[in-house]
């Protein structure tokens, strides 16, 4: 009765472990998908940081190479005072003639009158 009892044990357990068995394929596809998209997205974002990078590296080695290849431009020091603007042309100036008759506010007696 115990042999029995055993093998009856080992076919319940092999009975187990054979039906425990699930068709996880689909589940496991689906994972992997999601790794390789999120795989993906992080190799883009990687990339496009590396090319903003060179990008950067190559501008400013352009900027430079113009700033030094035209020095002339550059002459003006920002700590110097600005030259003093040019004066404009005076307006001209036409005088009014005068229609007042200019005379004496206290008359003038001639001594001859008196005489």
């Amino acid at each position: 009765m115990k042999k029995a009892n055993s093998i009856g044990f080992a076919l319940v357990c092999a009975c187990l472990i054979g039906s425990c068995k699930v068709d996880n394929s689909v589940q496991v596809q689906m994972l992997i998908n999601q790794q390789v998209k999120k795989r993906l997205h992080e190799y883009i974002e990687a990339e496009k940081k590396r090319c903003r990078v060179k990008i950067l590296e190559e501008a400013s080695t352009l900027a430079d190479s113009i700033l030094r290849a035209n020095p002339v431009f550059i002459a003006l020091d920002s700590l110097q005072r600005p030259p003093v603007p040019i004066r404009p042309p005076r307006p001209e100036f036409e005088r009014k003639t005068d229609s007042i008759k200019i005379e004496p506010i206290i008359p003038v007696r001639r001594e001859e009158e008196n005489r």
